[in-house]
């Protein structure tokens, strides 16, 4: 399949318009930043529509940096079964089965309803299979770091799906079933 031949649809956006509630975040932090002493990944899921498979083009993250280095890890993975424990949902972000990863760098250090939107090209443009869910998480790679994922818009009513995980608690996966982080995918059909 051509890529260039191929139109892109948005297939997950709970930030329509590239509006998201600047009021909460979830962030993904360093063990040294602020001398808080723990390590933390964020994560997003979204489901890939049950219409077939689609190849991955981009997506849109609302992002901001709060101190340290200016750098993020971003992963797309596959997901993983597991036993719930503590209310959890039985599935998790499987960060084994990396799909993509990009690093990024210069995320906005101004915290602004509309100018955070961070746009992500796929290089490889990994197939994505229907009715599946995927997930993008966020790890800074400076232990002085810390870059806040800002929160999907109030009221969106969407499927979602938030997960975290913890040096302080093991890091292990912690998911929720929830809007969750602002995260737009586009894909190519």
């Amino acid at each position: 399949m051509k890529v260039d031949l191929c139109q892109a649809t948005v297939i997950a956006d709970p930030m329509p318009n590239n509006e998201y509630y600047t009021g909460g975040s979830q962030s993904a932090t360093g063990p040294a930043f602020l001398g808080l002493g723990e390590k933390q990944d964020e994560a997003a899921g979204f489901l890939v529509p049950s219409t077939g498979d689609v190849l991955l083009g981009s997506f849109d993250l609302a992002l901001w940096w709060r101190g340290g280095a200016n750098e993020l890890d971003v992963y797309l993975v596959a997901e993983r079964q597991r036993t719930p424990t503590n209310g959890t949902e039985p599935y998790e972000p499987d960060d084994t089965a990396v799909v993509e990863r990009w690093r990024l760098t210069n995320i906005p250090t101004q915290l602004a309803a509309t100018g955070n939107v961070v746009h992500v090209e796929s290089a490889v443009h990994p197939r994505i299979t229907a009715n599946t869910r995927n997930w993008v998480y966020i790890s800074v790679p400076q232990d002085d770091s810390a870059v806040a994922w800002m929160s999907s818009q109030l009221g969106y009513d969407g499927p979602g799906w938030r997960a975290e995980r913890n040096s302080v608690i093991g890091f292990e996966w912690k998911v929720f079933a929830n809007a969750g982080p602002a995260l737009r995918i586009t894909a190519l059909s």
